[in-house]
């Protein structure tokens, strides 16, 4: 696959994660950082905020092929699966809590969530350290120009579509 589309998949998927926070941010601080801690708000937290610290990693730094490797590949993929069965766990509670809370339930949905956990986690950690090459332009620092103006046009073409 061309490195150009995927840099800029990656990027126009970071500008939506961004732009639905600043959509939705007054209700977020209203609804969830006014609310009492608990592990459903931790949860929630790490499944909102680590596609967009990962993105906010590979921009901010200039990264040598080295460094790149570990963090687009190894860091992201690890927080991917974090941010995932963090997801996969906030479902399964939605789930128990709708059906009664329910102890049977609770056991099939925590055993179906480790299961689908632990086999996601070897699969992209077969995947990653499968990966021989060594360039990776992931990491690349674009132009600030050419990254303004992908961000202006990605905010348009967004904007143009919710009407």
């Amino acid at each position: 696959m061309d490195e150009k589309l995927i840099r800029h998949a990656s990027r126009q998927s970071m500008i939506t994660d961004y732009y639905d926070l600043c959509l939705t941010f007054d209700l977020e601080l209203a609804l969830i950082w006014r609310s009492a801690w608990n592990r459903v708000k931790v949860l929630y937290i790490i499944s909102r905020y680590l596609p967009l610290a990962i993105g906010a990693m590979l921009i901010a730094y200039r990264l040598s092929q080295a460094q790149c490797r570990i963090v687009s590949l190894e860091l992201s993929s690890l927080l991917l699966d974090l941010g995932l069965g963090s997801a996969q766990a906030i479902l399964a509670l939605r789930t128990w809590a709708v059906w009664g809370k329910s102890r049977p339930l609770a056991i099939i949905l925590i055993m179906s969530l480790s299961i689908s956990w632990g086999v996601g986690t070897v699969c992209i950690s077969i995947f990653v350290f499968s990966i021989k090459s060594t360039s990776l332009h992931i990491c690349s620092n674009p132009n600030p120009f050419k990254l303004t103006y992908s961000v202006m046009l990605s905010l348009i073409s967004i904007r143009a579509y919710a009407y």
